[in-house]
């Protein structure tokens, strides 16, 4: 229908096998597989004037896993699969290039856990001046992860087969506004979601065993992103974002929640694309997380750290390009959990082949 009608098709898998080994020997592990496939379809309607768009999506994901470790019962050690079937159903109008409406709802059929029914509703608005204001209120779910459910690791982890998927409900509102022919603009959006049932790490007594479980407390996360990005010239492309979060759940500051987060990336193309390259610079401010180890209280604090990344890729020919980037490039020492090492200076180089 000369581009109007839209389709895509993509089909997704993982193998993977883990072992862990304590003392020399095979102390646990477990084999595991992903099949994801999925089809979207858009239809096109209308002119510049009032222009709709109907999509259609449905979605298939089949998860197994097994448990490996030399020390299981026959229950333990059988293979376990869930199925998710998810159908979504989405349109959007646009008038006049000023206004915008849309809505969609998702349906998950989940062979492991009751029926589920997502929405999210979105409005925007363009005046005079180059000046967008923006809302949009949604829903959201998250089943527990299969070794959430069934993983076993003697000793040291037990998987809990009663969890209960994750639910979340929030809205945001914002203002857009551009500058210099819409090559540069600045937005401030608030946010304010609500997570139910989250899962989190419970260590069971006398032997403190980890087993996931359900909160009780809900979890409130409300605060303030603040971004912005730039076209300088043909070739320069700068982009900047920070972000100020209040999260708590049950009044208590939540771990692993750092109060400010903020990113830096500038990316620059020689002219004719053949080449180019980018450094991004991404802070992670202080937060707070448990303390397991046998010193100090109940909480730790994770400092603040900051991290830079750089790459560059040239085109070899209409099909390969080479790239190779460097992450961490400055060799931070930093913790993202408490105790926990994270990777140092790495760099990578590869081929990228299209067709």
């Amino acid at each position: 229908l000369n581009g109007r009608w839209s389709h895509a098709l993509t089909v997704q898998g993982v193998q993977a096998t883990r072992d862990s080994f304590s003392f020399g020997g095979l102390s646990s592990g477990n084999d595991g597989s992903r099949l994801k496939a999925s089809y979207v379809s858009s239809l096109h309607l209308g002119s510049h004037a009032f222009a709709q768009t109907f999509t259609g999506a449905v979605d298939f994901e089949r998860e197994k896993f097994q448990n490996t470790s030399p020390f299981l019962t026959p229950a333990q050690g059988q293979q376990r699969q869930i199925d998710n079937v998810g159908l979504v159903a989405q349109y959007d109008l646009v008038v006049n290039e000023r206004l915008g409406l849309g809505a969609a709802l998702r349906h998950d059929s989940n062979d492991g856990f009751d029926d589920a029914t997502t929405y999210r509703v979105q409005a925007s608005y363009l005046f005079a001046g180059d000046t967008r204001v923006h809302a949009a209120v949604g829903s959201g779910i998250k089943n527990p992860g299969i070794f959430e459910l069934f993983g076993f690791n003697p000793g040291t982890f037990i998987g809990n087969r009663n969890l209960k998927p994750e639910r979340s409900e929030g809205f945001e509102a914002g203002v857009e506004q551009s500058f210099l022919d819409a090559r540069a603009r600045i937005d401030v959006t608030y946010f304010d979601n609500t997570l139910k049932d989250e899962i989190f790490t419970r260590f069971v007594g006398p032997s403190f065993i980890a087993s996931p479980d359900n909160r009780t407390a809900q979890s409130t996360q409300k605060g303030v992103e603040v971004s912005g990005q730039a076209l300088i010239g043909d070739q320069w492309r700068i982009h900047g974002a920070y972000t100020y979060l209040d999260a708590k759940e049950n009044g208590v500051e939540e771990v692993r929640r750092p109060q400010q987060i903020a990113s830096f990336n500038l990316s620059w193309r020689a002219q004719g694309d053949r080449y180019g390259g980018y450094a991004s610079v991404r802070y992670n401010g202080k937060a707070t997380d448990s303390n397991f180890t046998l010193t100090g209280g109940p909480t730790a604090e994770l400092s603040a750290f900051t991290l830079v990344n750089v790459g560059a890729d040239y085109r070899l020919s209409q099909t390969f390009d080479l790239y190779a980037r460097v992450e961490n490039a400055l060799d931070e020492t930093y913790e993202e959990i408490f105790t926990y090492r994270s990777p140092g200076r790495a760099g990578y180089i590869g081929v990228r082949a299209g067709f």
